[in-house]
């Protein structure tokens, strides 16, 4: 019971926190706005002074209106951004994973995951950093060429799909590599294979 309780302060104080943190720059147009509102309200309530009160609270609930417009527009053009590189990222990962490492497109694989990886670190949310850095930390420790990116993957696929406001994926992500013909022209035996990951 007790941690449920402890659940529920965090996440408000979490979420009062990112209020104010989202809020921060705007603080004296907020300020302003909210004392001019008082004071349109006040005059408008004075039956000689209806006019210059209803202009004042007018002028200010613009003025609000204004600032949560031009708030929504900014949030918006980041979240864009943000889904564009983190489905980049996605994409470069779920091209790696599985790859034959004999294969002669090896290394351009190789490139994309890197290029996931750096965007991951820039753009992705605290817990896919951590996952990045430590897969990285792995990679330097264990030098076998190796590096499992299926929880990533899906901890990237699950946050943009909340981006998308897609309802959330029931099953894990599943990647298909087909054999192809060689560069010589020798049929390689064409067997699909399905890797669930």
């Amino acid at each position: 019971m007790n941690i449920a309780i402890d659940e529920t302060v965090r996440k408000l104080s979490e979420n009062i926190f990112k209020f104010f943190n989202r809020w921060k720059r705007y603080w004296l147009i907020i300020l302003c706005s909210i004392i001019v509102t008082i004071y349109g309200i006040h005059s408008f309530s004075e039956q000689e002074k209806t006019g210059n009160g209803l202009t004042i609270s007018v002028i200010s609930v613009a003025i609000l209106g204004w600032l949560i417009t031009s708030k929504a527009a900014n949030e918006n053009i980041r979240r864009v951004k943000r889904i564009e590189y983190l489905s980049a990222a996605y994409e470069g990962i779920a091209l790696y994973i599985r790859r034959d490492p004999q294969s002669t497109e090896y290394d351009s694989y190789l490139d994309g995951l890197e290029k996931s990886f750096t965007i991951i670190q820039l753009y992705g949310e605290r817990r896919e950093i951590k996952l990045v850095c430590s897969l990285i930390e792995q990679y330097h420790l264990n030098h076998d060429g190796n590096i499992q990116c299926e929880v990533l993957l899906n901890m990237l696929r699950d946050g943009l799909r909340k981006e998308l406001m897609l309802p959330k994926a029931t099953r894990k992500v599943t990647t298909l590599r087909v054999n192809r013909q060689s560069m010589s022209g020798t049929e390689i035996p064409k067997t699909t294979e399905l890797f669930i990951v």
